[in-house]
Order: C-alpha cells, then sequence, then structure tokens
C-alpha cells in the first residue's frame, strides 16, 4: 500500500511498480486467517510466533512436503527462528499497526487511475491461497490499473509467502518489470 501511495504521490519518479499479494486496503479478512494472525501477535514466545507466521503465511499442504528427512514447515520454522533480529517475524506492535492500516486506509480509484495512466510498467502478483490478503484485492488492483503496461502473476497453489513459495518465478517477473522501465 505504501508503494501505490508513493506512485500515486509522484509518479514522475516512478520507473516501474511492482504490487506483491498487496491491496488498495479495507477488504474483508480471510476468517482463516485469524487464529494463526492473533496466535503471532499474542504468543508469548518467540516459537509461537515463527510457528502462527509460517502458518499464516504458507498453505499447509506446500508446508508438507518433503525436504529430505523433514518437512518444509520445519525448514521454514529453524529459518525465521534464526534470523537476525532485522529479519525476523514482526512483534505485537508491528502485526497491529499493519492490520490497522490495510483495514483503515483506502487507495480509491481516482488514485490507481493516476498509476495506470502514468505509463510506466506494473506487475501485479497474486496468490490464490493466500489467507492474510484475499487473492481477490490482487483481482481488484488488476481492474483498476487498465494498460498495456500492466503485467500479472497469478499462483493458484501460492500463499502469501510467494517470494520464498515461488522464488525464481518472481524474481524472474520483477526483473521482466524492471527491464520493461523507462531508462
Amino acid at each position: 500500500m505504501i508503494a501505490i501511495e508513493l506512485a500515486c504521490s509522484f509518479p514522475e519518479r516512478v520507473q516501474s511498480l511492482s504490487l506483491l499479494v498487496s491491496t488498495r486496503g479495507r477488504y474483508v479478512p480471510d476468517i482463516r486467517s485469524m487464529v494463526p494472525l492473533l496466535g503471532a501477535i499474542f504468543s508469548p514466545t518467540q516459537r509461537g510466533v515463527v510457528k502462527n507466521t509460517v502458518s499464516l503465511n504458507y498453505p499447509s499442504d506446500f508446508l508438507d512436503r518433503p525436504i529430505g528427512d523433514k518437512d518444509v514447515r520445519s525448514v521454514l520454522e529453524r529459518h525465521y527462528a534464526t534470523l537476525p533480529n532485522r529479519h525476523k517475524p514482526a512483534g505485537y506492535k508491528a502485526l497491529v499497526c499493519q492490520g490497522m492500516a490495510v483495514q483503515t486506509h483506502y487507495v480509491s480509484d481516482e488514485r490507481l487511475e493516476v498509476i495506470a495512466k502514468a505509463g510506466f510498467p506494473v506487475l501485479v502478483v497474486g496468490s490464490m491461497r493466500d489467507i492474510l490478503i484475499p487473492p481477490e484485492e490482487s483481482v481488484k488492483l488488476l481492474q483498476r490499473l487498465p494498460g498495456d503496461q500492466v503485467r500479472a502473476l497469478f499462483f493458484k497453489n501460492g500463499g502469501h509467502g510467494i517470494d520464498t513459495q515461488f522464488a525464481e518465478e518472481v524474481a524472474d517477473g520483477l526483473v521482466k518489470t524492471l527491464k520493461r522501465a523507462r531508462l
């Protein structure tokens, strides 16, 4: 949402815009997100925060896939738990503030039209199994950003963590968008 606001406010300074599992704001949350979201916010332990964050970001069938003698879930939980502090899952205050932002902020059709008319390359990436930002939000962005400069990637089995789940495909989309930018 911040990237959308900056692009609306200063379109002449934007070379390209990539919106990964994003929203214009004020959407109806997916009820399935409530248990892991509240668990991540109120867990008394870092381990609880990590477990709930992983469940919030990835579909369970993806997490249950084997990787050697482990599963994806245990690998990701270990990864998140061992990150340096600046990369750990957000704490209570940050999660509450993010939640309030997406529920109270809203980018109007008129503001999105500024982006559409600006002509810079736009990439909208959606994940059809995202329980944090419903996939309909990416569809709405795509519908309100018409034009030949707009491209979309939608992942049928992706969760909110598509930059990890589909790292190569997302990276390719980002690189192509940057290459389409006016240089």
